[in-house]
């Protein structure tokens, strides 16, 4: 296997909604690579609407497409605030 990061870098891997609408606890993972790749837990899943974070271990099956349980990047959500309504 190899892991999450070298994968995404050789474009082997790629994160998508599993429909059109989305769904916020699913991902769908496609690995277009000859070999499983490595997702550990709370790694970040880049792609889709939105970035998510997974939340179990696993292996996604080379050349295979699976559906994936994962959370969202609290991390990343960017709040347009009016100006001035921290300033209190």
């Amino acid at each position: 296997y190899v892991p999450l990061a070298r994968a995404l870098e050789a474009g082997w891997l790629e994160v998508d909604e599993v429909s059109e609408d989305g769904s916020v606890p699913h991902v769908k993972v496609s690995n277009r690579g000859g070999e499983a790749v490595l997702v550990l837990f709370g790694e970040e899943l880049v792609g889709a609407k939105q970035n998510r974070i997974a939340n179990a271990s696993l292996l996604v099956p080379a050349e295979r497409e699976i559906v994936i349980d994962v959370d969202l990047d609290q991390r990343r959500i960017v709040v347009d605030l009016p100006p001035g309504l921290l300033e209190r």
